[in-house]
């Protein structure tokens, strides 16, 4: 393969990977990598975020992961007005326990602390301040 094509290959290959390395698949707002990416640099330890067909929140697609030892769920929606709609769901996703669910665009975070990990809740703050601040 000569070197344009490698390059024409290259090229091809970013225009296509590019906005899952940093954006949604719309554009419209930060995607699960940008978000698990500003964690990391704060010091935080995310962990891989999955599918989680098992979580159940109306139209949306969620992943599941851990921070700094805190189950997170991170559930992207077709617009920011179902995110907003779908916060007092993902509050019933984190129970009884210390936790929160917030929307930021087109995402809601649903965090829990079940092994209390977390007793002061700074690092739920700094996991929810993090990802607000995210756009």
């Amino acid at each position: 393969m000569g070197r344009l094509s490698v390059a024409a290959s290259i090229a091809a290959a970013l225009a296509v990977l590019g906005p899952a390395c940093g954006k949604d698949s719309t554009g419209a707002g930060a995607g699960v990598e940008a978000i698990v990416g500003a964690w990391k640099a704060k010091g935080l330890e995310p962990s891989a975020f999955v599918p989680s067909p098992e979580v159940k929140l109306d139209g949306a697609r969620c992943r599941a992961g851990t921070i700094s030892g805190l189950d997170a769920t991170l559930c992207e929606f077709a617009d920011e007005a179902a995110a907003r709609k779908a916060e007092p769901a993902g509050r019933a996703l984190v129970g009884e326990t210390t936790g929160a669910a917030i929307a930021s665009g087109r995402l809601l975070l649903v965090v829990a602390d079940r092994r209390s990990a977390d007793p002061n809740g700074r690092r739920i703050n700094e996991i929810t301040k993090t990802f607000r601040g995210i756009r």
